[in-house]
Order: C-alpha cells, then sequence, then structure tokens
C-alpha cells in the first residue's frame, strides 16, 4: 500500500522471510525507497498487529 501525504509518500508491504512475515515501512527518498522497520506479523494477535501497522502509517504520514 502506498500513502502519498506529506513529508511524502509511505509504502507498507508484508515481507515474506525464512524466519516469518513482517511489515515493512518505507519512506521514498528521491528516486528510490528507504526502509524505516520491519514488524513482525503475529497472526494469534491481529489485534496488535494492526495496531502497530496504523501507529507506523501515522509516523510516516503525519
Amino acid at each position: 500500500m502506498v500513502l502519498r501525504r506529506r513529508p511524502g509518500p509511505a509504502l507498507f508491504t508484508v515481507v515474506h522471510t525464512p524466519l516469518g512475515e513482517y511489515v515493512r515501512a518505507m519512506r521514498q527518498c528521491g528516486q528510490s525507497w528507504e526502509m524505516v522497520t520491519d514488524h513482525p506479523v503475529v497472526h494469534q494477535d491481529t489485534t496488535a498487529t494492526a495496531r502497530v501497522i496504523w501507529q507506523l502509517i501515522a509516523l510516516l504520514t503525519y
């Protein structure tokens, strides 16, 4: 998901690794994307995972 807001576009995606799945937050810097953070996806605690995703969105878009 790409959000186009100030201070610039933010990208949120799920990354699959051998150690599990992560929500990755990235910020556009010029022509490239800079990784801000990864947060593990906990399938047993979807509420906590959703809360973290909203915190990442707030961090990068406000």
